[in-house]
């Protein structure tokens, strides 16, 4: 009996589909490590997008893995004096750059033909990588977004701000910066100085003695690291950052010396397991005005008068323009010193960071993206203008 098949009219169409599924084949071949992180990748990142409204759930991941990896990531590198986070993120600088100049040679000397392999090998590492990383965001610090805030776990329910205790909370933190501004050193100009490493070393102690006095603050802080490649962040429009990798705080040692501490106790804000911006900033008040050290009230003051005069300014301009004409040369000086500093980095580059920043805050619900800070206002009018006076 003749052999049927050999009969069957040739079919191009499947043996182009078989080829295209070599094709698929030996790609995923090529890269197997890269694929494998690309899905554990994304494993966590669909696990988080699809629980992150589930208030449990992060609030079980939080409290059982995140907050003890930092607390133990921070131990360990607080151990080095340097950022440890700073060098992560040079040593992933200078790899990437060694990858991509070896990636070029190969393409050059490559036969045409295994091109395409080189660079889909490529791609897949370079998104495995991001994808990995954007992930261990995720788990390691995009899950406190989920949990209750600290106004919450302290029990605040934040009302509308009226602009009469807007107004009233303005001028006691003027009040405050001007006394606390006449007990710190200054430099032949008039301008804050002090020893900035020496005020570092201290922000630990003070974060410290107010997560005694509150435990929504509970928790170990360790000294922040001061960042070498300071004016990068400052390019960028950074006066800090923690690392959830790590467990850092870290601070732009090149801004000005007036708003160190208050910058310090911000980022050991985060550290304490503060997520939001606004919070951090009204916990790093509250713990530069607890300190009993005038430097850091005078940078406590400072960081609360700033947010709460631009509040001001948008909705009594001419009350703003009053108590802004009353303060002390001293403070004044300061504030125009700080304002010409990051006047020097107002570019392109410093808006177009504020943006994606933004961008990114929104990702993670903070729906108010670089304007959370201003939420930083209520707080401190609730809880130094209004029902919580008392404890001011």
């Amino acid at each position: 009996m003749r052999d049927k098949t050999a009969e069957m009219p040739y079919n191009p169409g499947m043996r182009s589909k078989r080829n295209r599924k070599l094709q698929v084949a030996a790609l995923l071949a090529a890269a197997p490590v890269s694929h494998g992180m690309l899905l554990a990748g994304l494993a966590v990142m669909v696990l988080y997008f699809s629980l992150r409204r589930s208030r449990a759930v992060m609030q079980a991941v939080w409290d059982g893995f995140v907050r003890p990896f930092h607390r133990a990531a921070g131990r360990l590198c607080a151990r080095v004096p340097f950022s440890v986070a700073e060098a992560i993120d040079v040593l992933l600088a200078l790899l990437l750059a060694a990858w991509l100049i070896r990636l070029i040679v190969r393409l050059v000397r490559s036969r045409p033909g295994d091109r395409g392999r080189l660079l889909y090998r490529a791609a897949a590492f370079l998104l495995a990588v991001l994808v990995v990383i954007y992930a261990g965001y995720c788990l390691l610090w995009g899950c406190g977004y989920y949990t209750p805030g600290l106004a919450e776990r302290m029990g605040m329910d934040v009302p509308g701000v009226s602009a009469e205790a807007l107004e009233e909370t303005t001028a006691y933190f003027a009040a405050c910066a001007d006394y606390y501004g006449a007990l710190v050193p200054r430099d032949e100009d008039g301008v804050f100085c002090a020893d900035r490493a020496q005020l570092l070393t201290a922000a630990p102690e003070y974060c410290r003695r107010l997560s005694e006095q509150e435990p929504a603050l509970s928790g170990a802080c360790f000294p922040p690291k001061p960042v070498y490649f300071s004016r990068v962040m400052s390019a960028v429009n950074f006066t800090g950052f923690f690392f959830p990798f790590t467990g850092e705080a870290n601070v732009n040692m090149d801004s000005p010396a007036c708003m160190l501490p208050s910058t310090a106790a911000h980022e050991l804000a985060h550290q304490l397991g503060v997520t939001a911006e606004s919070e951090a900033n009204f916990a790093a008040v509250l713990a530069c005005m607890e300190s009993g050290d005038p430097v850091y009230a005078y940078s406590g003051s400072l960081l609360a008068y700033i947010h709460l005069s631009n509040a001001l300014y948008r909705v009594q301009p001419e009350r703003w323009r009053a108590i802004r004409a009353d303060l002390s040369a001293q403070v004044q000086a300061d504030l125009a010193d700080n304002s010409a500093y990051w006047q020097r980095y107002d570019t392109a580059i410093s808006a177009a960071s504020s943006t994606v920043y933004a961008g990114f805050l929104e990702s993670y619900g903070q729906t108010q993206g670089l304007q959370s800070y201003g939420a930083c206002v209520d707080l401190l009018v609730y809880w130094y203008g209004g029902a919580a006076a008392t404890k001011g």
